[in-house]
């Protein structure tokens, strides 16, 4: 875990060709230039790449089905996918996508209470004033805003957070490997695209996006109080079990939103292939904190209250810094989606999972509380 090269799980160069063109056929949006390993070990890139290459390390090694790999692309939209192929699979990143979630981060720990939230647990205040924007309009107008000046502790925190958010996201696309999604999706390709198609399969496409969610989920929390504890990058923030779930809460929290403000939300919830990107977060909530306690860190009830009172300060500190407040009517809407998502995708997992593959999971000891 303590490695920070990206050359294991690199894309190799005689590869890039096959990726170029199934991006070209099946997610035109996604192509553009891939970057080498050579391009991202001489930029910034570097950095995202290590907590990529950790998830893929620390998760794939056992897996029988060939080298797992990754590669970046600059194409300007925010997304992530897997591709299968004879012998290997990828997982293609825009680097839009981490850069994206990093600028709003940095944003947020610019505000010196929600660092003292994130790394103490001291409660935010309640914000003072009007709203000036949406909160949609408040997370773009954040990403449109140059970078504020920050202390460097600041500016240390707002990249440890994109690092637990980056290793999330690439778990997240091993997961549709790893818990069998491709006996079901038997396309190369697996991306965040809404495709309209019969309601049936758009349901049963929601119900395995919060299944790979929740095996991210289990992974990144997992890691966030054990092994990471030892990496350099992350460990002086992984402190104790509470900072921990504290940090992974606002990361995921920060993570949804973004994607929540570059989508299109107006879709009818049964015309869309993932749920609305902050019901994602709720679905993934009551998961999230029910492996706290078997793993003897946290009861659940707490588990519950620190992941509530995460998003709060997200909400709070969004106000602060750029006037944004979630409306009633939006909140009243997630509300409504996370209800009716919650007993259909359910329904359907129970329905479907037992006939997949998921002998992968199997050394992962973290798994059996999926």
């Amino acid at each position: 875990m303590a490695s920070t090269s990206i050359t294991d799980f690199y894309l190799p160069p005689e590869h890039l060709s096959k990726i170029e063109s199934l991006l070209l056929r099946e997610s035109p949006s996604m192509a553009g230039h891939l970057y080498t390993a050579q391009e991202v070990e001489a930029t910034d890139l570097r950095y995202i790449a290590v907590p990529v290459d950790q998830s893929i390390g620390s998760i794939t090694r056992k897996f029988p089905d060939g080298p797992t790999y990754f590669v970046f692309t600059a194409a300007k939209v925010a997304n992530a996918a897997i591709a299968r192929f004879q012998g290997f699979q990828c997982i293609v990143i825009t680097a839009s996508l981490p850069f994206r979630v990093v600028h709003v981060l940095r944003h947020f720990t610019s505000n010196q209470n929600l660092c003292n939230y994130i790394r103490f647990g001291t409660a935010v205040s309640e914000p003072v004033g009007e709203a000036l924007r949406t909160r949609e309009e408040a997370v773009e107008h954040l990403y449109e805003t140059d970078m504020p000046n920050s202390s460097d502790e600041q500016a240390i925190l707002a990249y440890q957070l994109n690092h637990l958010v980056v290793y999330l996201i690439t778990a997240h696309e091993i997961g549709h490997f790893a818990l069998g999604h491709r006996q079901i999706h038997t396309a190369h390709f697996m991306d965040e695209t809404d495709r309209k198609t019969d309601p049936v399969a758009l349901a049963l496409k929601r119900a395995l996006e919060w299944d790979a969610d929740s095996f991210a989920f289990a992974a990144t929390v997992y890691l966030a109080l054990s092994d990471f504890r030892k990496e350099p990058m992350v460990a002086s923030l992984l402190t104790d079990p509470q900072t921990s779930l504290r940090a992974v809460a606002l990361a995921a929290y920060c993570f949804f939103s973004v994607m929540d403000s570059s989508k299109n939300q107006d879709i009818a919830v049964e015309e869309r292939t993932h749920p609305r990107p902050l019901v994602r977060m709720g679905l993934v909530t009551f998961k999230l904190a029910a492996m706290m306690q078997p793993l003897g860190w946290m009861m659940l009830e707490d588990s519950l209250a620190i992941m509530a009172e995460t998003n709060r300060a997200f909400e709070v500190t969004l106000f602060e810094i750029a006037g944004g407040v979630m409306e009633k009517e939006l909140a009243e809407r997630l509300t409504t989606e996370l209800d009716a998502e919650f007993d259909q995708l359910l329904s359907i997992l129970d329905k479907t999972t037992s006939g997949l593959d998921r002998s992968r999971l199997s050394d992962l000891a973290w798994a059996k509380f999926l």
